[in-house]
C-alpha cells in the first residue's frame, strides 16, 4: 500500500502477491470449519476481489487465504489492511486474531506479542449476504457485494514505542496557522512521555520524491496537556491549497526515548472550507461543485482498482472538466484521495450505506458497525485537503421519525472526530426529510425524468420526460427557501438517466445514449446557470455491475448504466456534452480551475 502516511524507521512489509487460495464454498460456516477441511488447491493475488476472476466470478461463499510470514521475536507486530468485502475472519497458526465486517473500511489488526517466528497467516472471507455476519450490507444494495482483498494489507514490525497518526488542522490560513494532534499506536503513560524526545519538522512536498524545502523544525513542542498531545504552529511562507494550486507539505514527527524511536510522515494541504449565503466555500471564496458519482468498480478487478486504473479514472475526470467527486457509497482507497489532493480535486467521503432502514437501525451490532466505519473512516482521511464533506446513510429514511437516534448519533460520532469539515447525507426524501437541520449543506438525490415515468397517472396531461428536470429543480429550491434551510448551500448528489453504450436511434428514447445526452445536456446548463444550486454529483461517472439475482430484471446487463462511461471507460456520447458544458462554465468563471 503506497499512500501517506509513511513510516520510514520501522519494518514495514507488504503482503502483496500470491497467497495460497482455497474456495470452500457455500455449504460451511466459519464457526463450523476445521483446518482439515482447507485444501488450499489454487493461488489468489492480493489485493483481488476472488469473485471478480473468471475462475469464480459470482461465486458466492467462503473463502481461504493463506501466506507464510515471519515475526520477529520482541517486537510488536500489527496487520495494517485497507479495505476488504464482507466478513473476514484472520488467524495465526490458527487462532483468531481479529475481525474484519466493515466493508470498504482501512483498519488495524494487532498480532498478538506470544507470536514469532514463522507463522501461518489465514484469512477466511465470507462474501455472502447475510445481516447477521455483515449487518452493514443488505441484499438490496444496488451494487455487486464482492469477497477478498479489496486494497492492500502490509504487516508494520515496531518497538514498544510506536508512533499511530498524526491529525494536521488549519486553523487559520491567513497567518497560515496550523495544528497537530499526535497519536500513539497504543495508549502512552503519562510517565512515559515525560521520557520522550520529540522532533517535528515540515516540509514543502515534492512530487519529483526529492526532499523538500524545510520551512520549520520545532524539538519538544509545547502540547496543550499530557493527555492532549496537540500543538500549533505557523507557517508564514507557506502557500494555500487551492484547485489551481494544490500545495501540499509534509509533515514528519519522531519519537525517542532513548532506547527506541520510530517516525511518521503524514501529508497535507492548508486550507479552509465552510459555507456562506447558500453556497459552499473554499478559503472563503464560493465555489461551485461539479463532477460525478464514482463506484470503485471495473468487470476484470472488481472494487480492486490498479494504481494505473486510479490515475487514469482521475485523468477522465479532468477532461471532463470536474472539480468534484462523491465516493459512493463507502470509505475510499487512500491511493485515490492522495491522487485527489495532488489534483486538486473536491472529495465528499461517505460511510458504507444504502437505503438503510428500521430494520437495521433497531440492531446493535448495526449501529456499532456504523459508528465504527464513521469514525474509522473520519481517522483514515483526517489529513486530506481534497476530502470537504462527510457523508453517511445514503438514501435512509430520513423521513421517519423512528430514525431519529440513528441519524442523531450518525452526526455526533463525525462530528466528535472532526468539526473542520462539512456533513451531510443524501437524501430521496426531500420534500418530508426531518434531519435536514443537522446538515451542514442539503443533498439530494432525485431522477425526474426516469424513473417516476413509470408512475404517471394516464388521466393526467403527458409531460415531456426532460421537461420533469427544471420541474423538480424548481420545486427542491421553492420548498427549501420555504424553509428553516434557505441559507444551507442545496446540491444535487445524484441525477442521471441510462444509456446502453452503443445503443443509438432517431428516436433517442430511454436507455439510448441520445436520450442520456439530452439528459445530462439540461442537468448541467441549469446546474451552471442558477447560483441557488451549490453543486452536483452526475450519477455515475462509469457503469458498475450491480444486483446477482433477479433484481437484475431493472438493470439491464445486472449493471446500473447510468455511467457517462460505460464498465470499461468508454465514452458515451454524452460525455461531450458534460465537457462543453462545465468547460463553459469554467472559463467563464475567470478563475482559471477554481470553480
Amino acid at each position: 500500500m503506497k499512500h501517506y502516511p509513511y513510516y520510514p524507521e520501522r519494518s514495514v512489509l507488504s503482503l502483496e502477491g500470491l497467497w495460497d487460495f482455497s474456495f470452500i464454498g457455500e455449504d460451511l460456516e466459519i464457526d463450523n470449519l476445521s483446518e482439515r477441511q482447507i485444501h488450499y488447491d489454487d493461488f489468489m493475488d492480493v489485493p483481488m476481489a476472488f469473485d471478480a476472476t473468471p475462475a469464480y466470478a459470482g461465486k458466492q461463499g467462503l473463502a481461504a487465504y493463506r501466506k507464510f510470514i515471519t515475526l520477529a521475536e520482541g517486537r510488536k507486530h500489527y496487520l495494517k489492511v485497507a479495505g476488504m468485502g464482507m466478513q473476514n475472519r484472520f488467524y495465526i497458526d490458527q487462532e483468531e486474531i481479529g475481525l474484519c465486517r466493515l466493508p470498504y473500511t482501512g483498519m488495524t489488526i494487532p498480532i498478538p506479542e506470544k507470536f514469532n517466528g514463522e507463522v501461518e497467516l489465514v484469512v477466511l472471507s465470507d462474501n455472502r449476504l447475510d445481516i447477521n455476519k455483515t449487518p452493514l450490507f443488505d441484499k438490496r444494495t444496488d451494487f455487486y457485494s464482492y469477497g477478498g482483498f479489496f486494497r492492500g494489507i502490509d504487516l508494520h514490525s515496531t518497538g514498544p514505542l510506536a508512533l499511530d497518526r498524526v491529525q494536521i488542522k488549519t486553523e487559520n490560513i491567513t497567518k497560515p496557522q496550523i495544528s497537530a494532534r499526535i497519536f500513539f499506536q497504543e495508549e502512552v503513560q503519562n510517565t512515559e512521555i515525560e521520557k520522550i524526545c520529540f522532533k517535528v519538522c515540515i516540509r514543502e512536498y515534492n512530487s519529483s520524491g526529492k526532499r523538500g524545502h524545510t520551512l520549520l523544525e520545532i524539538e519538544n513542542p509545547n502540547f496543550s496537556s499530557q493527555t492532549n498531545m496537540e500543538f500549533s504552529f505557523v507557517l508564514p511562507d507557506a502557500r494555500i491549497w487551492t484547485l489551481d494550486d494544490p500545495a501540499l507539505y509534509e509533515l514528519i514527527v519522531r519519537v525517542d526515548d532513548g532506547k527506541h524511536s520510530d517516525t511518521v510522515i503524514e501529508r497535507f494541504g492548508i486550507r479552509i472550507v465552510g459555507t456562506d449565503k447558500g453556497q459552499i466555500t473554499l478559503n472563503g471564496q464560493p465555489v461551485k461543485l461539479l463532477g460525478y458519482n464514482r463506484h470503485e468498480s471495473h468487470p476484470q478487478f472488481g472494487p480492486a482498482l490498479p494504481y494505473s486504473q486510479l490515475v487514469q479514472d482521475l485523468q477522465i475526470l479532468k477532461d471532463l472538466n470536474c472539480n468534484f467527486i462523491r465516493g459512493s457509497h463507502y470509505p475510499q482507497d487512500q491511493r485515490f484521495l492522495d491522487l485527489c489532493d495532488e489534483s486538486g480535486f473536491l472529495f465528499f467521503e461517505e460511510s458504507f450505506s444504502w437505503q438503510h432502514n428500521d430494520r437495521h437501525f433497531s440492531r446493535p451490532d448495526f449501529m456499532e458497525d456504523m459508528e465504527l466505519q464513521h469514525r474509522l473512516m473520519v481517522r483514515n482521511s483526517y489529513n486530506h485537503p481534497s476530502v470537504i464533506m462527510w457523508g453517511f446513510l445514503n438514501e435512509g429514511d430520513s423521513h421517519k421519525e423512528s430514525s431519529r437516534q440513528a441519524y442523531e448519533s450518525c452526526f455526533r460520532a463525525i462530528r466528535e472526530e472532526d468539526r473542520t469539515r462539512l456533513i451531510t447525507y443524501a437524501t430521496n426524501h426531500p420534500l418530508d426529510d426531518l434531519y435536514l437541520e443537522l446538515c451542514d449543506v442539503i443533498s439530494i438525490n432525485t431522477y425526474p425524468g426516469w424513473y417516476e415515468m413509470d408512475d404517471e397517472d394516464p388521466a393526467e396531461e403527458v409531460t415531456r420526460p426532460l421537461d420533469r428536470i427544471n420541474q423538480e429543480i424548481n420545486l427542491l429550491i421553492e420548498h427549501k427557501n420555504s424553509s428553516n434551510h434557505k441559507n444551507k448551500p442545496l446540491i444535487l448528489s445524484e441525477i442521471g438517466a441510462g444509456a446502453i453504450y452503443g445503443w443509438r436511434d432517431s428516436l433517442r428514447s430511454h436507455w439510448t445514449e441520445g436520450y442520456q445526452e439530452d439528459y445530462l445536456e439540461t442537468v448541467c446548463t441549469r446546474i451552471c446557470e442558477d447560483d441557488a444550486l451549490a453543486g452536483v454529483a452526475l450519477w455515475q461517472f462509469c457503469d458498475g455491475r450491480t444486483y446477482q439475482s433477479g433484481r437484475a430484471v431493472k438493470r439491464p446487463r445486472a449493471f446500473n448504466n447510468k455511467g457517462t462511461c460505460d464498465e470499461y471507460r468508454r465514452p458515451k456520447i454524452a460525455y461531450t456534452a458534460v465537457q462543453r458544458i462545465f468547460g463553459a462554465y469554467r472559463e467563464r468563471s475567470c478563475l482559471g480551475t477554481e470553480f
